[in-house]
């Protein structure tokens, strides 16, 4: 894209704007060139683009990319424990995370929702934080994007959500969901943009509550919070200026796709509570096309939802709960959830969801005297190696409750996942007025296709 830019774009910023130094070539690949994990853009860059480059031409290239989710990483003092390696005062994360990586590395883009943060443990504390060492397994992963707004953002209080920051920063990996001033969330509205294959993907990232923390005085956004009464139980009003601010920036900065990542539900319910599906309403009626739910813990229902017109740019998708993407509980249901693959593709200038598709994913827990006691397998790759035989090293760590363990998130995974439905094929919802008409159709969608325990 940088290259079709850059001879396109063979022009002085002289022409346009007077006596300016002349933009060459190299100017543009140079400012235009992505980070180091090769997916976001400087802010030098974005406005050169805007100064320099028609929005015609910059989508007149028809492209794709395919994005990977997980959901919520969890990590946990057994966790800590088991993998510590005292005489080294070494961490081995990567032992756990060794069979799923592949599945992560061969798409374009990967975000993880990480429910831990990065602080000073204290023996003293049940709380639990990570050592900075596991951005390190981060980057093994080739996390692109880590959302850290969730309920446990405060657990280390406002140096807590500076210092989770500095160590992602530190790493060169993106981040969306907290704030370390008021200054940080003006300069970006609390919203990051990645520049995907030259296609534009805004996020948002958001959670209902902070567990009874409250926001500090002199930065209330440093968790990206969208209830107005986020100190409440259980009954939460949502700050819908504050959500339709971010998006509307996003809007503003012409990005070709929004998604948003939200923490919402109620823990280990199957089932997505009415604010989810009000607040998925809101959020698809304000030109949100892909929400990743987090949160409950255990997975819910998606909806792929497909209009009349062919080219599907109007096409939106919600999965409520992708469940956790690590975990240890003793509830097995915490234990299963997938991999979310999206492939957007942007044609003739419209940009809309291609495929979706996903991969079920298994935690499981081995006996303490084996290492890595704790391993996340993708859980059909594992199936189908223990039927051909052909990964030996695999194979060692399998015992009869794990492989029932596998068969049977393999069974929940698949039943809990129509992601693809096609209620919306006479009911065009892009002309709608009334937001409760919309709210109504999901609830439809929800209800037709609910899991069936």
């Amino acid at each position: 894209m940088c290259l079709l830019l850059a001879v396109c774009l063979n022009i002085s910023c002289s022409e346009q704007y007077g006596e300016e130094e002349t933009t060459t070539r190299d100017d543009i690949v140079n400012l235009l060139k992505n980070s180091e994990n090769g997916i976001y853009e400087s802010r030098e860059a974005e406005t050169l683009k805007e100064r320099l480059i028609p929005e015609e031409l910059y989508r007149d290239t028809n492209t794709e990319a395919t994005l990977s989710f997980v959901g919520d990483t969890i990590i946990q003092k057994s966790f800590l424990n088991s993998i510590y390696n005292q005489e080294n005062n070494y961490y081995d994360f990567n032992s756990a995370f060794q069979y799923i990586r592949n599945d992560l590395i061969q798409t374009d883009f990967t975000a993880l929702c990480l429910e831990s943060i990065f602080y000073n443990n204290n023996p003293n504390s049940d709380k639990v934080f990570l050592p900075d060492q596991f951005a390190d397994t981060l980057k093994y992963l080739d996390i692109d994007l880590v959302a850290l707004a969730n309920n446990h953002a405060l657990d280390g209080g406002i140096n807590g959500v500076i210092k989770t920051i500095g160590v992602l920063d530190s790493m060169n990996i993106n981040h969306i969901g907290t704030n370390k001033s008021i200054e940080d969330y003006n300069e970006h509205q609390g919203t990051t943009i990645a520049n995907i294959n030259s296609i534009r993907v805004g996020f948002i990232n958001m959670t209902r509550y902070t567990s009874g923390i409250e926001l500090p005085k002199d930065n209330p956004y440093a968790v990206n919070v969208y209830t107005t009464d986020y100190l409440a139980n259980f009954q939460y009003n949502n700050d819908y200026e504050k959500i339709a601010n971010q998006i509307n920036y996003l809007k503003n900065k012409k990005v070709d796709i929004i998604m948003a990542i939200v923490h919402w539900g109620r823990t280990n319910s199957y089932d997505p509570s009415d604010q989810q599906l009000e607040l998925a309403n809101f959020l698809v009626a304000s030109g949100v096309k892909v929400i990743i739910g987090s949160h409950p813990h255990v997975i819910q229902t998606a909806v792929h939802a497909t209009f009349s017109n062919a080219d599907k740019k109007d096409d939106f998708f919600v999965v409520y709960s992708l469940g956790n993407f690590f975990s240890i509980s003793s509830n097995k249901n915490n234990n299963v959830s997938a991999i979310l693959n999206i492939k957007i593709k942007r044609q003739d200038g419209t940009t809309y969801i291609d495929d979706i598709s996903y991969k079920p994913i298994t935690t499981i827990s081995r006996d303490r005297n084996q290492f890595p006691r704790y391993i996340v397998f993708n859980t059909v790759e594992t199936l189908n190696n223990l039927q051909t035989f052909e990964n030996q090293e695999l194979l060692q760590y399998m015992t009869k409750s794990i492989v029932d363990q596998l068969i049977l998130s393999y069974k929940k995974v698949t039943s809990t996942w129509p992601i693809e439905n096609d209620y919306y094929t006479k009911n065009n919802l892009i002309q709608f007025d009334n937001k409760t008409f919309v709210y109504t159709r999901l609830k439809d969608i929800y209800n037709a296709n609910a899991y069936r325990r």
